[in-house]
């Protein structure tokens, strides 16, 4: 819903830009992508020769990739209309549903699939996340893999699957709660 305004515009300073199919068009399997330089040629150029380089060694993009990304790229978008209405239905439903969860508390994100909500806990994050699978089934990722700040728990979600899905995990979750840590 947001305006993406491309950093890149913002100042003449040097910027990399990386994308991909991956999650821009849901084909993580792919492993396909791209990067653009921004900036003054001059000061990018050894820059540039140095990534070249890298890219040419290392990187090596997948067949059905290479012929996958120009007509994802150049053709009807409209897709991804629907998409970013699913995904917005699903955001809403898992910060409406957590929220509601005592001890979790999740903010809404703006520009991923992922929520990384907050655990009100005395256990760790691993320990929640660990008792939880195994309990529930329901598979979340510990918070501690992704920066959260020290002294914090949180744990990540990703809300692609369906929403009677989504309403299943998380009531069980708040099941889960019920007894967690009492």
């Amino acid at each position: 819903g947001r305006e993406h305004i491309a950093t890149a515009s913002l100042d003449p300073a040097a910027v990399i830009t990386l994308g991909g199919l991956s999650k821009n068009y849901l084909v993580p399997g792919f492993r396909i992508g791209w990067g653009i330089i921004s900036g003054r040629e001059e000061e990018l150029r050894e820059y540039i020769e140095a990534a070249n380089k890298l890219i040419r060694a290392r990187l090596c993009a997948n067949h059905p990739g290479q012929w996958a990304i120009r007509p994802a790229l150049e053709g009807d978008q409209g897709h991804l209309v629907e998409f970013r209405e699913k995904l917005t239905r699903r955001r809403d439903l898992t910060v409406e549903m957590l929220n509601q969860i005592p001890r979790i508390t999740c903010v809404k994100p703006e520009g991923s699939f992922y929520a990384f909500p907050r655990l009100h806990i005395d256990e760790s994050d691993n320990q929640f996340v660990r008792e939880l699978i195994k309990e529930t089934g329901v598979v979340v990722v510990p918070g501690s893999g992704f920066g959260q700040l020290p002294g914090t728990s949180h744990f990540r979600v990703v809300f692609l699957p369906a929403e009677e899905i989504l309403m299943k995990a998380y009531n069980k979750i708040a099941e889960f709660f019920e007894t967690f840590g009492k």
